[in-house]
């Protein structure tokens, strides 16, 4: 009200924002290639929104906990044959967390699974209404299979308890066109085979 004709009056406001706890735990999972041969070292790339903190876990076949970090970007080197649950929580400012988990990464041994990949038949491939998997060593049982998308994701799970077979039939009519991988443990070894599905 005292301002002189012409003139322009200034005022301003400050707003005080907290940070509202919200946190996506997320990595990148195209750096994960299916079916390496060990040694096979990882580099995750954290892609997390709103984390503070974080929690890397890495699991085995049994469940086992084999590896933790706290990094934001760690990396791993995978000795062992098999398929692995790779986890990262993520927490915020204020301890939200959420929780980003990864099924599974198969890695194999090279030359010692080739050869025992002739006794094991995963067929046809292109598959398109069913796979056939067959082991040519009668006394290598087929004890369980699974059928695992391209990111990782478990599709179906079989499990033969009485250990006593050595062929398998499974439908794959609900599945999409593209690729997967058919994880088979027989009494002896652990296999991973990359099978196309094409459907009619």
């Amino acid at each position: 009200p005292d301002a002189t004709p012409g003139s322009y009056c200034h005022d301003s406001i400050t707003i005080f924002v907290p940070d509202t706890g919200y946190v996506i735990a997320s990595f990148d999972t195209l750096t994960l290639e299916q079916n390496q041969i060990v040694p096979y070292n990882v580099q995750f790339i954290n892609t997390s929104i709103g984390g503070r903190i974080y929690s890397w876990r890495i699991y085995n076949e049994t469940g086992e906990l084999i590896y933790t970090s706290t990094l934001e970007n760690p990396s791993y080197t995978f000795n062992d044959e098999g398929c692995y649950q790779i986890v990262l929580v993520a927490a915020s400012k204020w301890s939200c967390r959420d929780t980003m988990i990864f099924n599974y990464l198969c890695v194999g041994v090279g030359i010692v699974e080739n050869d025992f990949e002739k006794n094991i038949s995963v067929m046809p491939n292109p598959a398109y209404d069913f796979i056939n998997i067959v082991s040519k060593d009668n006394s290598d049982k087929i004890i369980s299979v699974q059928l695992i998308d391209e990111n990782g994701k478990e599709l179906l799970g079989l499990k033969n308890n009485n250990k006593t077979h050595n062929y398998e039939q499974i439908k794959i009519g609900h599945i999409p066109n593209g690729f997967i991988y058919v994880k088979i443990i027989t009494n002896k070894h652990v296999i991973v085979k990359k099978v196309v599905i094409m459907h009619k």
